[in-house]
């Protein structure tokens, strides 16, 4: 028992020892030379791989980048998950290894990283390497977008919206003398995020060497960088590390600004899938190459299979995608073949989406460039026992100096220096270990150590570029002032005036790099580049105008500028439907017929209005018979309107018709249709009659009435009874009138209405039974029927000795006939 208590004593104490020792190395450091550093931003997250124990599970990993900060813990990601340029941690347990992808913090050239078993505890792990690709992916997909600018934001804001939708990273290169709304690009900077990166694409997009010489190399590439900086905020990483060739053009000058202005790379626009070289010399990587563009063919299906198979060639291969595109040639819309194509080549989790400028920050810690050291923390000696030498770097003024592979270096190695001025700065000195070196007002100067085998010094001063500013005229006039100044970097010219001959005027100031201004006169500010301004002037013109008044148009160029003494083309007013040309008139008493009118030997700035006036046609009226129509007299009315006139009967008249000018009846009111030609109303009047109706029974006598009648004349009718018969009763309109028919004449003395008149007719020959009859009636003895009282209602009798019945049947009545019956009397 002894024994095997000393054994597990010694395990125990074996155990922990080995445990200790591990946990020595379990801290690593990756370190970076402060000066690469601020030179080349390096803020894109790198990926470092470690061997991990086979056996072990549920690790975790962690940073910081001070001693003095807590551990941060690195998210972890599995294998299949989609993300990109993101501080995190993936672990294969299968293969053993660890791939922790961490950023350099612009606070600290250091990153301390440890891994961690599930209890808190320290794992032996050990440094692999760094891998191409971001999380060790199978290839990389770029995409850069270029010609952003002010007239292309649209475009680009289109085309972002459907990047990051597909979850693809993308860079703008900026052409920044185009862009006065930097607001606009920063919503833009802000909404993207980590998908988006802003490169230079110059200042005014340069085509050759003669575009660079306009505005000068320095303002189109180093000015560039400089606008985007001053026009941005880039939330802390300020570094713009691409600079993109306008029209892929570039020599050796564009070349020297391109290394000077502290790019990382440029991009070009010939083929390929793999990184460009580094150039020690420059301090950067040479130019890059792009895989595909599609220059416009929006609607070519052909596009797709291509990109494709590019896309297919360069994971097949291990390389780098890199599209490009020109966002405002109108290839970002649903169902086009670029469309299509992105939708083939995005959501690959084995597939590294990053912007360009990042995809080689990445590549240049993956180089081990920039004195990137990955070791354990506690160790801090050269492996070889030597002292590290140190190059001292001294920058006097606007300009920098950068060491690779640092500051610090490796007894033995080789180490190079960088010196570069400022924007709008030159290098007036650089003295080497105390030696002062040629450098000729350059903008950039190297300088290499090969080997370092002691401690260096470099220091270099800098002073303000000055540039020549020349003021000439275009001819027609001159200047005065200083024509030709020299002036400092950002500082100002004199004023300037440009001065017309007599005739002409001062147009404005231009220069061949786009520059223009009308001020007048000129004061050049913030001086960058040597220019040359040309005062142009033209012979002095004015303008004339020519407007409607309204209710017509007026055809030709209606605003035209006319040398002095020189004429207008001809312009002509045309009017509207119902309205006729009258006259142009201006504010100074022009009156002018002429249509269409050429005005000539014009002298002044000048207005002219076309008048127009509207079409009229005359109405004519017209009435027959008794009445009137008023108004009377011609009617002047306006083409297509309408008017009314009120027609009036004389008394006993009626409205018998009104026709013309397309117009109804309502009333007494006659309202015409449009009128769009002369016309005429006629009015016809009627006499209004009654008509007098006569009924009889038939065989027993007639009646004969004059009818019609006009209202309110007198009338009669003549009732006849016939042989043997007589009248017994007459009435009109229902009402007895018997009383008034003398002669067999009944008078009607003022006729209004319609008369409808009826006569009865009895026999006129009396019988001693009819004078029984009538005594019995009399007496009440029998009821007489109502026709047979009028044929025995005979008196009295009148002056010509007919009987004029009185509506009774009396005693009278009966001596009347007997006396008939006897021969008495007749009638």
């Amino acid at each position: 028992m002894k024994v095997f208590g000393w054994r597990l004593l010694f395990l125990t104490v074996f155990l922990l020892s080995t445990y200790n020792l591990h946990a020595v190395a379990a801290d690593y450091s990756i370190k970076i030379d402060s000066g690469a550093h601020n030179r080349y931003g390096l803020h894109y997250p790198a990926t470092y791989k470690f061997k991990i124990p086979s056996a072990v599970r549920g690790l975790i990993a962690e940073y910081r980048y001070s001693l003095d900060d807590q551990w941060n813990r690195l998210p972890q990601r599995s294998k299949g998950d989609m993300f990109n340029g993101i501080d995190a941690v993936r672990f294969d347990y299968e293969n053993g290894f660890a791939y922790a992808s961490v950023r350099f913090s612009s606070r600290s050239d250091v990153i301390y990283l440890r891994i961690l078993d599930g209890n808190g505890l320290p794992v032996n792990y050990t440094f692999d390497s760094i891998p191409l690709f971001y999380d060790d992916r199978r290839a990389a997909v770029t995409i850069t977008l270029d010609d952003y600018a002010d007239w292309t934001h649209g475009d680009f804001a289109t085309a972002l919206q459907y990047l990051e939708g597909y979850g693809l990273h993308f860079t703008l290169g900026v052409m920044s003398g185009q862009v006065y709304s930097w607001r606009q690009l920063q919503d833009l900077v802000d909404r993207h995020g980590a998908y988006l990166e802003v490169a230079s694409h110059s200042s005014h997009h340069p085509r050759n060497a003669g575009g660079y010489a306009a505005n000068g190399y320095e303002a189109e590439v180093i000015g560039s960088r400089d606008e985007i900086r001053n026009g941005l905020s880039f939330n802390g990483h300020p570094y713009i590390p691409l600079y993109i060739e306008p029209y892929g053009y570039s020599d050796s000058t564009l070349e020297s600004y391109v290394s000077s202005g502290g790019y990382l790379v440029s991009r070009g626009v010939f083929s390929g899938t793999a990184f460009s070289a580094w150039n020690p010399e420059e301090g950067r990587y040479d130019r890059a190459p792009l895989t595909y563009h599609d220059y416009g063919r929006a609607n070519d299906a052909q596009f797709v299979l291509e990109a494709n198979a590019h896309f297919d060639q360069a994971v097949s291969q291990g390389g780098i995608y890199h599209l490009m595109d020109h966002p405002w040639q109108g290839m970002w819309q649903a169902g086009t073949p670029f469309l299509q194509h992105l939708d083939y080549i995005h959501g690959r989790s084995d597939i590294w989406y990053v912007p360009f400028g990042r995809l080689y920050q990445y590549h240049f810690l993956q180089e081990r460039r920039g004195g990137l050291t990955i070791s354990p923390a506690d160790t801090n000696e050269d492996p070889s026992g030597h002292s590290h030498f140190t190059i001292n770097t001294d920058s006097i003024g606007n300009g920098s100096i950068t060491c690779t592979p640092g500051t610090t270096v490796d007894p033995g190695t080789a180490a190079s220096c960088w010196v570069a001025a400022d924007y709008g700065h030159h290098i007036t000195d650089v003295t080497v270990d105390g030696t002062s070196q040629p450098v000729a007002s350059r903008s950039t100067f190297s300088y290499s150590f090969d080997p370092v085998m002691r401690n260096h010094g470099i220091s270099a001063s800098f002073s303000p570029n000055s540039y020549s500013i020349t003021f000439v005229s275009g001819g027609n006039g001159s200047v005065t002032g200083a024509a030709s100044q020299l002036i400092g970097h950002g500082a100002s010219t004199t004023a300037v005036t440009a001065v017309p001959a007599e005739g002409f005027r001062f147009v404005n100031w231009t220069a061949p790099d786009g520059f223009i201004s009308t001020d007048n006169p000129l004061v050049l500010t913030n001086v960058a580049a040597r220019r040359t301004v040309t005062a142009n002037f033209d012979a002095s013109s004015y303008f004339v105008e020519f407007l409607s008044s309204g209710n017509g148009t007026v055809s030709g160029n209606t605003g035209q500028t006319v040398t002095r003494g020189g004429a207008t083309t001809a312009v002509t007013a045309i009017p509207a439907q119902g309205y006729h040309f009258e006259a142009w008139t201006s504010a100074d008493g022009l009156v002018e017929k002429s249509n269409p009118l050429v005005l000539s030997f014009v002298t002044g700035n000048r207005t002219l209005t076309a008048l127009f006036a509207p079409d009229t046609h005359t109405v004519t009226t017209e009435s027959r018979g008794g009445g009137r129509i008023e108004p009377t007299g011609p009617v002047t009315i306006r083409h297509d309107s309408s008017t009314s006139f009120t027609v009036t009967p004389a008394d006993s008249f009626r409205i018998a018709s009104v026709t013309g000018c397309g117009g109804s009846l309502s009333g007494n009111t006659y309202t015409t249709g449009p009128i769009t030609s002369d016309c005429s109303v006629s009015a016809t009047f009627a006499e209004i009659t009654h008509t007098l109706t006569g009924t009889v029974e038939a065989g027993k006598g007639t009646i004969a009435c004059a009818t019609p009648v006009t209202s309110g004349q007198s009338s009669s009718c003549t009732v006849t009874p016939a042989p043997g018969f007589m009248l017994v009763r007459l009435t009109d309109n229902g009402m007895d009138r018997t009383s008034e028919v003398q002669d067999n004449i009944y008078l009607l003395p003022s006729v209004t209405s319609a008369h409808a008149i009826a006569a009865e007719f009895a026999g006129d020959a009396y019988t001693l039974a009819d004078a029984v009859t009538a005594q019995q009636q009399i007496l009440g003895r029998r009821k007489v029927a109502e026709k047979e009282l009028l044929r025995l209602d005979v008196a009295p009798l009148g002056p010509d000795g007919a009987p004029r019945p009185d509506g009774t049947v009396d005693v009278a009545d009966v001596v009347i006939m007997l006396r008939r019956l006897v021969g008495i009397i007749t009638w």
